[in-house]
């Protein structure tokens, strides 16, 4: 990922070896976490896990429809092709797929403190994801902007 442009350059950084050490590092700081957590709140911690791994799972399908209702806006306009299979009941069910993952997020609300202080944390992963794509926001696009293909794609 990072030599992709999309994680932070110093994660690609190798040993003499050729094994990526500063990416196992950053993945054993995330394990150290977990131990803490399970020392701190053992009879918490698996909820804690799967109130943040939901998180990310509902963040990715908001995005993919948001994606999708936007692909349809763009063929109705003529800007994009069109494509050979379309979302059954589009444009009802994207909103109706939205407003579930909503419901989600706000029964998790509910769950009080687990789910509570998970949803309470999404402006802090927010700024944080918003500061790591500035820090890699230029080294993508000179990567893109290099790749083969990079100037056909552009026109």
């Amino acid at each position: 990922m990072s030599m992709g442009g999309s994680a932070p350059q110093f994660m690609s950084k190798m040993s003499r070896h050729q094994v990526p050490y500063a990416g196992i590092l950053a993945t054993l700081a995330v394990y150290v976490i977990g131990v803490f957590l399970n020392y701190l709140v053992p009879s918490q911690v698996f909820e804690i896990v799967l109130n943040v791994a939901s998180l990310g799972i509902i963040a990715s399908w908001g995005f993919i429809v948001v994606c999708q209702m936007r692909l349809r806006k763009a063929i109705q306009e003529g800007r994009a092709a069109d494509v050979s299979f379309k979302m059954p009941g589009a444009p009802f069910t994207s909103w109706l797929t939205l407003l579930f993952l909503l419901s989600v997020l706000v029964l998790m609300a509910f769950d009080y403190p687990n789910g509570t202080y998970t949803i309470g944390s999404i402006p802090l992963i927010a700024v944080l994801l918003v500061a790591g794509w500035f820090g890699v926001r230029r080294r993508v696009a000179v990567i893109h902007s290099t790749a083969p293909g990079a100037q056909t794609a552009q026109k």
